[in-house]
């Protein structure tokens, strides 16, 4: 993570273990409390979630097992998919040619 400090330059890299190598991230504020969190696709494994703390840290990431079964791809999204104004996410199933989508429930 990588902290903006208004003027162009950044903080010094702050490092938040998935336990695995992540492919791609995106930024939404899932649980709805005003604080965007992180939530990242390693490929071929489960995704994670990091909320955010509103302060530029977050807490540990929390594995997402149920719907992906250790089969993310590559990728991640988020969107409103049910337009209950809650963002959620979308992780293909690399092994099935499949998108799991996974609907917040905050």
């Amino acid at each position: 993570m990588l902290l903006n400090k208004g003027d162009g330059s950044f903080e010094p890299v702050k490092l938040y273990p998935t336990h695995c190598d992540v492919e791609a991230v995106v930024v939404a504020d899932f649980n709805l409390d005003g604080k965007l969190d992180v939530a990242c696709a390693p490929g071929g494994n489960d995704a994670y979630i990091f909320y955010g703390k509103g302060n530029g840290k977050f807490g540990p990431g929390i594995e997402i097992t149920t719907a992906i079964d250790h089969q993310g791809g590559f990728s991640i999204a988020a969107g409103d998919f049910n337009n209950d104004k809650a963002p959620d996410l979308a992780i293909p199933i690399e092994e099935y040619g499949k998108v799991a989508i996974l609907l917040n429930t905050q």
